[in-house]
């Protein structure tokens, strides 16, 4: 017998029976790398340059000083161009403060900082 057969032969006995098929709970795959969606990346040099560009850019915003410290995560999603979703680790005034940011870079390399979010105050 065939997989299709065996499942329309329980799916027939489960409505006979009374039981929806969609109350029987079927276990969650989690799902890496979906298409579209955001991958986790190594440090290269792009992910580096997306994060300068991002410090450097909310250091006009703010007019202050930031220095980037380190790239605690790193996540790349492919749209026309690319979404760079990093957690930075900046310097300011002698402390140092935690950032989730999005750097947008666009299909002829040029950036743009979409998002900058302070992680703790």
């Amino acid at each position: 017998m065939t997989d299709g057969f065996l499942l329309t032969k329980w799916l027939l006995a489960a409505t006979l029976l009374g039981v929806s098929p969609l109350a029987i709970p079927v276990p969650l795959i989690p799902v890496k790398n979906l298409p579209g969606g955001y991958s986790a990346v190594g440090l290269t040099d792009d992910i580096k340059a997306a994060a300068e560009f991002a410090v450097q850019e909310q250091a006009k915003r703010d007019a202050v000083v930031l220095k980037l410290r380190d790239i605690s995560k790193a996540e790349r999603q492919i749209v026309a161009g690319v979404n760079y979703r990093l957690d930075v680790v900046v310097k300011q005034s002698g402390s140092l403060r935690k950032a989730s940011v999005v750097v947008f870079k666009d299909l002829k390399s040029h950036y743009k900082l979409t998002s900058w979010e302070w992680l703790n105050q």
